[in-house]
């Protein structure tokens, strides 16, 4: 098997430098390396490329054309048995059989997800590393349950190259790679992620660049829901494995419906931290409940319910974590669940007003259609 290794780059050189060495100096033999620039060139990407000229196969668009253009460009045409796509911010792991490892997964496979684990080197990466953990529970609840998936993280995937070209490549929107995998899934794609094939990925390092990348990713998921909402309810029945993917985001709020109805029996007061909690957890009115009046009227017992819920999905995702071979620290989980969680639901809120109304969402990522 084939694999061609591509990794789009644009205004910052990042990692791909090391991705470079690393890919060839991989034992599979059948592989090559491909870099491309989109938008101008500067020193810095020269700087960077120097070492692996001559050894990287290397191009450039001469203009800015965005991710998906700038990889279909390229891939559309190229003759290969799969595509290797990573992200310029991606950290390989020093495994010389790290290809030899892929081509043995996609043997019987499509398309496959490569697991990734924040690099947390502040507070807000430590906390987006539970986010990084989430997708990995359903991405391999996915693969395990199912074998077919209808989202992923595409910083770091593989596919055959014959299902890119069938699926014409991304598609000219915002949330490419979880288009893409929309569409895959929509064609029955055998699905995969390749547990023991884990990679860093550098996420933001302050509140600034959170933002940034907050609006893009909230987006996102509004606009997949949007496209793809109908083609998931209609496809439940023949993949049940949805639902339990479904059922990991929601056990929480599961949890604390039936800590209510077992306080009910205690005449305990939940009502007001129940309804913030499912909130919360339902990613649709927590905006609304982090400011009712009442919130100062949390109780001793509605605390405690609180802490059963984060209890437990502590539990599930320490479970996964030690699956996964994910880093997993106490502290950092309590700051995700109590501050992380809440405003990422937000977020997701003002998103699906914005798509709702149409209104313009800037953001510093270009899309066009070639």
């Amino acid at each position: 098997m084939k694999i061609s290794v591509v990794v789009p780059v644009y205004k910052q050189p990042k990692r791909v430098a090391d991705i470079a060495s690393k890919i060839l100096a991989d034992s599979w033999n059948d592989r090559e390396m491909i870099i491309l620039v989109d938008g101008d060139a500067n020193p810095d990407i020269e700087l960077a490329l120097e070492p692996v000229r001559g050894k990287a196969e290397i191009l450039y668009n001469g203009r800015q054309l965005g991710k998906a253009a700038t990889i279909n460009r390229f891939a559309l045409s190229h003759e290969t048995d799969a595509f290797l796509f990573l992200d310029n911010d991606i950290l390989l792991p020093d495994d010389s059989l790290f290809l030899t490892k892929l081509a043995e997964y996609m043997e019987g496979r499509d398309l496959a997800e490569i697991p990734k684990e924040a690099i947390a080197n502040s507070t807000i990466g430590r906390m987006m590393s539970f986010e990084f953990l989430t997708n990995a529970m359903l991405s391999m609840t996915m693969a395990s349950c199912a074998g077919v998936s209808p989202s992923m993280n595409g910083a770091a995937f593989a596919v055959r190259a014959g299902l890119f070209r069938e699926l014409g490549g991304f598609d000219p929107v915002i949330n490419e790679d979880m288009d893409f995998a929309a569409r895959a899934f929509e064609r029955n794609a055998r699905f995969g992620y390749p547990k023991g094939l884990r990679v860093g990925n550098e996420v933001p390092a302050n509140g600034q660049e959170w933002f940034v990348q907050r609006k893009r990713w909230a987006l996102n998921n509004i606009v997949w829901l949007r496209d793809y909402g109908k083609l998931m309810l209609r496809k439940l029945p023949q993949t049940p494995a949805l639902l339990l993917a479904t059922l990991f985001v929601l056990l929480p709020l599961l949890m604390n419906f039936a800590v209510f109805f077992a306080a009910n029996q205690t005449h305990l007061t939940l009502i007001v931290p129940l309804l913030f909690y499912a909130s919360q957890h339902l990613r649709v009115l927590s905006g609304i409940m982090m400011h009712h009046p009442n919130i100062a009227a949390l109780s001793v017992s509605g605390w405690f319910a609180s802490f059963i819920g984060m209890i437990v999905a502590g539990g599930v995702f320490f479970g996964f974590a030690r699956k996964l071979k994910f880093r997993f620290n106490i502290f950092d989980f309590i700051l995700f669940y109590l501050i992380y969680s809440p405003i990422w639901m937000v977020s997701n809120v003002v998103m699906f007003l914005a798509v709702l109304f149409k209104a313009e969402v800037r953001l510093d990522w270009k899309v066009v259609k070639e």
